[in-house]
């Protein structure tokens, strides 16, 4: 198994040079500091400057900073408070970009910006979203219209690993320790990774001028020049990326799918207007992403909000691992990071709210196979100490919990706009997309759907094999609330709120198609769920007459996963793929999508953990944005894989009769 852990930063703290300075990390490893005395004039200087940022801040109405070494983050602060006192476009948004192997733990992090008092409110922000040492991308909401994507790991990994299309970075800032004492970080080939998320006329500037930099960075299309340094560095580098070729004219990478690529997607540009049709947890993470980066949703509902499984009094909030390095796995347990993220913001703006309760969640086996995956999963550090413990026959998750998906939806949405119109047809037309409901027609630049099962009845989504689920989940108010939740593959937890009292038990799974009755709550189902769970614990206190009981209907797909992601032109999709049939190698072209139109659907019982990170993931794509997951997740939950599979599926051979 892929260690899924990187290795924190070893410090040593050394005095700053004269007696304002507080102490001033070493790192261990590289035998290099981070930076001199207080450090906030040299990145203003080199990094600020050396970019002109506090111009191009004026002229963009959506700016990406790619960073090669995130540090302590002094760099990112410093940008960030100039972004926020420069004046700027309407609904301008700013997005960072940023690459560490060996990441400061929160402590030495929190001890490094004391030495920044004036930055202490943004510090804050960052400190309370500051991940584990866990592998791989990060997304971090600092504030409306501002997020931070960190890479843990190596940036060669980082940089391969990004959707390079569109190219996002608008500056980048080339720092880390000094080439003598980190050769790897100024490699040919991470520059040649910095090119590909590099557009024409995208800027850079760093501290060294050491000459094999400034080869390497013009063999990967940077013209550099030589300016002046700072302090006793009398000179620097700035450049700016030269490139005469357009995003969909940029060649694919060797490893790139281009039936998944995103290369020709339309961009969205500040203020366009997004519909979103559903009002549960898919449409209110999408709003929430959408709002972040400047873009205008507007929610179509036909029933309340949460009127699906949306609406349960209480969900779980856990990851689902496995043991393997798979790309579902891995999306899952980064989709639960995001969340509690996501989860501490909303909590800690809305204090009267009992929105999350962090409680802890506890996954344990049904069988000796299931006890040793789980036993397994404790003793290869798949996640650090503190996130997994052993618990009796089972893991035990500290930062796991129950949460109210109604006030996490509420909560999402904010002021976005939400009609209560039956959407009827929606159409292309020449610079716009129709949205014909009962009561009138709408034009949006985009549409998500986000309706769960009904989305199939729409004929650009129609094609996807999206069927329905039945679950039944069953509150029992006055029985004895478990100490946290608990998973056998049924399930009982605690109501949110740190009750004393109440419980929630779930949940029946069955197919639309067994039954029309199972969308009515019934004592049969919640008898069901009692037995499910009567074998693995006590159910003492629990009376079956004293259940209330909720249906709703979960939209699955075949293979468990959600999608999210733009609408292929299938038309498109059969003429230039069909090769895959007979196992043409190719060369294919880059897929086309129908513009304008993505789906978040399928998202199971697990969408109050998954939607979140998807949302961000779409959003992402629409605005070309840094991607808040590595390329091979887009695959994963891309709307054309199941074409894809369908098409390179081994066909049966026909044996030939024997003569008798």
């Amino acid at each position: 198994m892929k260690n899924r852990l990187v290795e924190y930063a070893r410090l040593q703290w050394i005095e700053g040079e004269d007696d304002a300075n507080g102490a001033v990390p070493r790192s261990d490893k590289f035998d290099d500091i981070y930076y001199a005395g207080d450090g906030r004039e040299e990145t203003a200087h080199v990094f600020l400057s050396g970019n002109n940022l506090a111009q191009q801040f004026t002229t963009h109405s959506r700016f990406a900073i790619g960073e090669t070494g995130f540090g302590t983050g002094l760099n990112i602060l410093s940008a960030w408070d100039l972004w926020r006192e420069t004046k700027k476009p309407i609904d301008a948004s700013l997005h960072f970009l940023s690459f560490e192997k060996y990441p400061l733990c929160k402590d030495d992090l929190e001890r490094a910006h004391k030495n920044w008092p004036e930055f202490s409110h943004l510090s804050d922000i960052i400190l309370q979203q500051w991940p584990a040492n866990i592998a791989g991308f990060h997304r971090l909401n600092l504030e409306d219209n501002v997020s931070l994507t960190l890479f843990f790991g190596d940036i060669l990994d980082g940089l391969s690993q990004h959707p390079n299309h569109p190219a996002p970075i608008n500056a980048w800032f080339l720092d880390g320790f000094a080439p003598s004492k980190n050769p790897d970080i100024w490699s040919e080939s991470v520059f040649e990774g910095m090119a590909r998320l590099s557009r024409e006329g995208t800027s850079l500037a760093t501290f060294t001028v050491a000459g094999h930099v400034r080869r390497r960075l013009t063999a990967a299309g940077f013209a550099v020049e030589k300016t002046q340094g700072f302090g006793r560095k009398r000179e620097m580098l700035r450049g700016t990326f030269q490139s005469t070729l357009t995003p969909s004219d940029q060649p694919l990478m060797a490893n790139d799918k281009p039936w998944f690529s995103p290369q020709n997607l339309t961009t969205l540009l500040a203020g366009q207007k997004v519909a979103i049709i559903g009002g549960g947890i898919a449409g209110a993470s999408l709003a929430y992403n959408l709002n972040k980066t400047g873009l205008k949703p507007t929610i179509f509902e036909q029933d309340k909000l949460a009127s699906g499984a949306s609406g349960n009094r209480a969900g779980l909030i856990m990851p689902r691992l496995d043991r393997d390095d798979n790309a579902p796995a891995r999306f899952s347990l980064h989709a639960w990071l995001y969340t509690l993220r996501l989860l501490t913001i909303l909590q800690d703006q809305n204090p009267d709210i009992s929105l999350f309760t962090q409680c802890g969640a506890a996954k344990f086996g049904r069988t000796d196979r299931d006890r040793e995956i789980l036993s397994a999963l404790i003793e290869e550090d798949y996640l650090p100490k503190g996130w997994i413990e052993k618990h009796k026959d089972g893991i035990f998750f500290p930062h796991g919990g129950v949460i109210s998906p109604p006030d996490f939806v509420r909560l999402l949405i904010g002021d976005t706009p939400v009609l209560r119109e039956k959407i009827k047809s929606i159409e292309n037309t020449a610079t716009s997309i129709g949205v014909t409901s009962d009561i009138d027609t709408h034009q949006f630049d985009a549409v998500i759907y986000a309706n769960s099962f009904e989305a199939r009845k729409f004929q650009a989504v129609g094609t996807l094999p999206i069927s329905g689920a039945a679950g039944q989940i069953d509150v029992y108010e006055m029985a004895p609330a478990p100490a946290h939740a608990q998973v056998f593959g049924p399930y009982l937890a605690p109501l949110p709120g740190n009750q004393k009292i109440g419980q929630i038990i779930g949940a029946t799974y069955r197919p639309l198609e067994e039954t029309k009755e199972c969308l009515e709550p019934s004592p049969e189902a919640a008898d069901e769920n009692l037995e499910s769970l009567r074998p693995f614990t006590d159910l003492k206190g629990i009376k079956l007459h004293d259940a209330i009981s909720r249906v709703s209907v979960r939209c699955v797909t075949p293979d468990q996963i959600p999608i999210a992601g733009p609408l292929p032109d299938w038309a498109f999709y059969t003429k230039n793929y069909d090769g895959l049939r007979d196992g043409r190698i190719g060369p294919y072209s880059a897929a086309r999508y129908q513009r304008g139109h993505y789906a978040l659907i399928g998202l199971g019982s697990r969408g109050l953990v998954t939607a979140p990170l998807a949302a961000a993931m779409i959003v992402s794509q629409m605005t070309g944005t840094p991607a808040p997951v590595p390329r091979d997740l887009f695959e994963t939950l891309h709307p054309a894989r199941f074409f894809i599979r369908s098409v390179k599926r081994p066909k049966p051979r026909h044996q030939k009769k024997q003569k008798s």
